[in-house]
């Protein structure tokens, strides 16, 4: 039989390891401390992030008025994987692993260290990468170590300070306004993942976090004072365990301000942020997700379901370390299917211009025709405005920014994009259109050469697409020029 021997890791080698561990953004590093200050009961958190001094100098500082560590808690929150993931916790503790501190600072800093005062004892602890052979921390009980807040006297609370911050500055690199856009995108992030705790939700204790003196606004992603509440919270027994959904649909977009439509779509737009929104304890884990059970679709973009998971059922989600990520088990992909397939009427509806439901087409400009099973979408050569049969360069300008501000975007975004195919060249007239427009280039007073020619050509490329078809087609123009 063999035997057993000893074979630890190499402590340096894995705090590197961690460093990588997660989708580590910053708003995700810091969202994981911001988890381990509610559980420690905080009502007010502060990160200071100054911006405006050496990269090499920068020491950002999250600090809380939660209940502290005795030195032996420190000890333990310090302890890589102090935690069994697997094991019962409070139905509100936000934490699961216990890395989260370890994995959060160290994806940002080389050096962090651990302030925290309880029963009027404070202590001290610190991991540094340059100096954690044999796992071995700094760590000093009843320290004369100073706070970089000012708390009262018999106060309890705990400070965080990531230091030597090559990663979150990429190597020192990054210039000022490089920074406070990173900072800014944090925010952002923040605020949507904590949104339910700066509301005050019911059964939540509301919190305040502020980053270097701005307060955090909770960030909605349902917009519940006008969207539609499709379902009421609805309670699904799964495996032992409980969680919930509710469903909305976000108003049309004209009623949308231009404030409200920014929030909600964020850099990926509506049609990227629809689907499910995964809650772990009321703490944003996932911010739009089909769980592959469905398609991306214009026709969907309207629809938000939030999902509200206790943390007794983060091994069947599959909750990842960054609590950035879940997986949606097996046996529940036809459940929430039927769900969705339920919900799209109502987002289709709000979608549907009226205006293409109470007119024919002969009073419209636009109009969507089916050829060879692909839809386009054409002008509607029927109404009187172009029966005149010669026009000023005014009046073409004049129809051309009707046509321009007619244009029926709802109608667009409501068909599922797939059904919008790309046109064949030889096929709807297409080819015919952009012959007419090489023909219209052609008359034009200009003395061309064929480089100016073709590269003006190319600035109309309609529905083709294919640039090296467009350019034999306007070659082709271009000869007949010189003949």
């Amino acid at each position: 039989m063999a035997k057993k021997i000893k074979n630890p890791p190499l402590s340096a080698n894995l705090f590197k390891a961690a460093q990588s561990q997660g989708a580590y953004t910053l708003a995700a590093s810091i969202a994981d401390l911001i988890d381990n200050s509610i559980s420690a009961r905080a009502t007010e958190i502060h990160i200071d992030i100054p911006i405006h001094i050496a990269r090499s100098e920068l020491v950002i500082t999250i600090s809380d008025n939660g209940c502290g560590m005795s030195g032996d808690e420190l000890i333990q929150a310090m302890r890589p994987a102090s935690k069994n993931p697997s094991s019962a916790r409070d139905k509100k503790d936000l934490g699961r692993f216990g890395w989260g501190l370890k994995s959060a600072s160290l994806a940002q800093a080389e050096r962090f260290e651990v302030l925290t005062q309880s029963n009027n004892s404070r202590s001290f602890a610190a991991w540094d990468l340059e100096d954690c052979q044999n796992f071995e921390m700094e760590f000093e009980e009843n320290t004369e170590i100073m706070p970089a807040r000012d708390y009262d006297q018999d106060a309890s609370w705990t400070e965080v300070r990531w230091m030597r911050c090559a990663r979150f500055t990429e190597m020192y690199v990054l210039n000022q306004r490089e920074l406070s856009d990173k900072v800014s995108a944090a925010v952002q992030d923040l605020e949507l993942i904590f949104h339910r705790y700066l509301e005050g939700e019911s059964g939540l204790d509301p919190i305040t976090i502020t980053i270097n003196g701005r307060n955090l606004l909770p960030h909605d992603p349902f917009l519940r004072m006008k969207s539609t509440v499709l379902t009421d919270p609805t309670p699904v027994s799964f495996r032992g365990g409980t969680f919930s959904y509710q469903a909305f649909a976000l108003p049309t977009l004209n009623s949308m301000t231009e404030d409200e439509h920014a929030r909600l779509s964020g850099d990926e737009g509506l049609v990227k942020r629809q689907g499910f929104y995964v809650y772990r304890n009321k703490r944003l884990i996932i911010s739009g997700t089909w769980f592959n059970i469905e398609a991306y679709r214009p026709l969907n973009q309207l629809i938000r379901i939030k999902l509200d998971i206790p943390n007794s059922m983060d091994e069947i989600w599959r909750i990842t370390v960054d609590k950035a990520d879940a997986q949606l088990p097996q046996d529940l992909k036809r459940y929430l299917k039927d769900i969705v397939k339920s919900l799209r009427p109502h987002s289709s509806k709000k979608l549907t211009p009226r205006l293409f439901k109470r007119k024919g087409n002969n009073e419209n400009f636009w109009k969507l025709t089916r050829k060879g099973g692909v839809q386009t979408l054409e002008i509607n050569q029927d109404v009187e405005i172009f029966n005149k049969e010669i026009f000023s360069r005014e009046e073409v300008l004049a129809i051309a920014n009707l046509l321009q501000a007619s244009l029926p975007v709802d109608l667009i975004s409501r068909e599922n994009s797939e059904n919008f195919a790309q046109i064949n060249p030889e096929r709807h007239g297409a080819k015919s259109v952009y012959t007419d427009t090489l023909a219209l280039l052609a008359s034009m007073p200009i003395k061309w050469t064929e480089e100016a020619f073709i590269r003006e050509a190319l600035r109309y490329k309609l529905m083709l697409g294919d640039e090296e078809y467009l350019t034999s087609l306007a070659r082709e123009k271009y000869k007949e020029l010189g003949e």
